[in-house]
Parts: structure tokens; sequence; C-alpha cells
């Protein structure tokens, strides 16, 4: 069965290490990337990552929202540009991390969390 496979985790890895190697210092939209990069922006993502970890209690809403797997995606992808300052890098930086972290579950885990996230 797919689900329970690492061969998904291993595509994505794949995917990840590929777009993280050939997409080095490559930029597609500079006007997001010089937004993205100001202290207001850079501020903001910090502060919503601390507000989800376990520093402070997080309201249900905030909660709720974070469960769903796209938000999820975009925590981690907040990860991944916060020490890459690329918004390409963070992308297949997340992708690189996602597959790997998928290819450590064994077979029960992989079938329990079908969707890498």
């Amino acid at each position: 069965m797919l689900t329970s496979s690492p061969y998904p985790a291993i595509l994505v890895s794949l995917l990840g290490l590929f777009g993280t190697i050939t997409h080095k210092d490559v930029n597609y939209n500079p006007a997001l990337a010089t937004r993205l990069k100001q202290p207001l922006a850079i501020g903001i993502l910090s502060l919503l990552l601390t507000r989800t970890s376990s520093v402070t209690e997080p309201p249900a809403l905030f909660r709720r929202i974070t469960s769903t797997a796209p938000m999820r995606f975009l925590l981690v992808l907040c990860v991944s540009f916060l020490a890459s300052a690329d918004i390409e890098n963070a992308i297949f930086l997340s992708l690189l991390f996602l597959g790997l972290l998928q290819l450590m579950r064994n077979k029960e885990e992989r079938k329990s969390h079908p969707f890498f996230i």
C-alpha cells in the first residue's frame, strides 16, 4: 500500500534536495523577497512561531487553525524561511525536511501519518 511505502518520502526528499542544490541563489520574485526580508515581516514570522511553541498557551482558535495540514506545512515553511531567508530555498528545504521525517517513520507510523504532516 502506498501510505506505508517509503517511496513517496524518498521522492519528496530527492525533490527537495534537487531543488535546494539547483535553485541556490536564484530569485524568481525579487519584489516578494525584498518585502519578506523586511524587519516587520521577519518579526511577525518570529512571533507567529513563538506563539506555536510551548512558551505561551495559544488561543483555541489558533490551535484549531494550526491543526490543519496546510497550516502545519506553512509553519514548517516559515521555520525554513527564517533559517534561509530565501523563499525558494525555504520551499525546497521544507520538502526535504518533511520527506526525511517521513523516511524516519516506521511502517506503522507512516500508516497513521500518510500525508507527511
